[in-house]
C-alpha cells in the first residue's frame, strides 16, 4: 500500500479513506450490506447505484473494491471520463475479474462505442461468474442510454438510491475522517463546522484536510475559538 492507495490496473487509484468500514451509511444500511456482500461473493449480474453528486458513491465502490483485493479476489475501479480513460478499449479483457466497479455511468450514456463494449463487458462477467457495480446520478431509465439492451440488463439487478445523510450522519462522517488523521472533534466544534460547510461529502473531506493542516501547523487541538481564528468564513458561510 503506497501513501497514495492502493493501485489498480490502468493507473487507478484508492484513496485510503475510501473504506467499506469508514463509510457512514445514515440511511443507507442496505446499501451498504449489499457491497460488503458483493466483496466476499460472487453474486452474478449487475448492481446499480444512483444518487447525487458528492454522496458517497465513489466512497462505496472504492470501499468494495479494496476489500474484494484484500480477500485475494480479481478486482478493478474506473472512474469513467477521467483523462486516459476515455476509450472503450479500457474495458477490453476485464471479464476476467471477479469484480468490475465502474463510476459515473452517465458519462458513457449515448456514446454507441462506449455502450457497446460495456454490454460485451456484462455478457463476459456473467459467462464467468463476475459481477458488475456502477454508479450514476439517475437510474437506468434516466442517464440516456441508446442500447435497450444495455439499459435492461443494468436495471435488471439490484438498483439502490442513496440517500443523503442528515445531520447525525455529516457529523459522524466528519468525525471519522478526523479521527484517522488523529484529530479530536468535540461536539460543539462539530456543530459549528456543519453551520457554515458544505454539506456534502466531498467537502467534508477537502475541510478535514485543511484543520488536520491547521492543526499541526499550529500545534493546537481543535476547539471554537481556534476554528474561528484560522476558517475565516467558510464557503456556505454565516461568518
Amino acid at each position: 500500500m503506497s501513501e497514495a492507495g492502493r493501485q489498480l490496473p490502468l493507473g487507478v487509484s484508492l484513496s485510503l479513506e475510501t473504506r467499506l468500514e469508514d463509510f457512514v451509511p445514515g440511511a443507507n444500511q442496505e446499501v451498504l450490506d449489499a457491497f460488503r456482500q458483493r466483496a466476499t461473493q460472487a453474486v452474478p449480474g449487475c448492481l446499480y447505484l444512483h444518487g447525487p453528486r458528492a454522496s458517497g458513491k465513489s466512497h462505496l465502490l472504492q470501499g468494495l473494491c479494496r476489500r474484494a483485493d484484500e480477500l485475494g479476489r480479481g478486482a478493478s475501479y474506473l472512474p469513467l471520463g477521467e483523462q486516459g480513460l476515455d476509450a472503450p478499449a479500457v474495458l477490453s479483457g476485464w471479464e476476467a475479474l471477479d469484480l468490475v466497479c465502474l463510476d459515473n455511468l452517465d458519462w458513457l450514456a449515448g456514446e454507441s462505442a462506449w455502450e457497446r463494449a460495456l454490454l460485451s463487458l456484462y455478457e463476459g462477467l456473467g459467462s464467468s461468474g463476475g459481477s458488475l457495480v456502477v454508479a450514476a446520478r439517475r437510474p437506468p431509465a434516466g442517464i440516456g442510454l441508446a442500447l435497450p439492451d444495455l439499459a435492461s440488463r443494468l436495471a435488471s439487478g439490484p438498483v439502490y438510491q442513496l440517500k443523503t445523510l442528515d445531520e447525525n450522519g455529516l457529523e459522524e462522517a466528519l468525525r471519522r475522517r478526523l479521527e484517522r488523521r488523529g484529530l479530536e472533534l468535540p461536539a460543539d466544534c462539530a456543530r459549528w463546522l456543519l453551520r457554515r460547510a458544505r454539506r456534502d461529502m466531498h467537502s467534508l473531506s477537502e475541510l478535514a484536510d485543511r484543520l488536520d493542516r491547521l492543526s499541526l501547523s499550529a500545534q493546537r487541538r481543535l476547539t471554537v475559538p481556534f476554528l474561528r481564528e484560522v476558517l475565516g468564513p467558510l464557503p456556505a458561510g454565516e461568518e
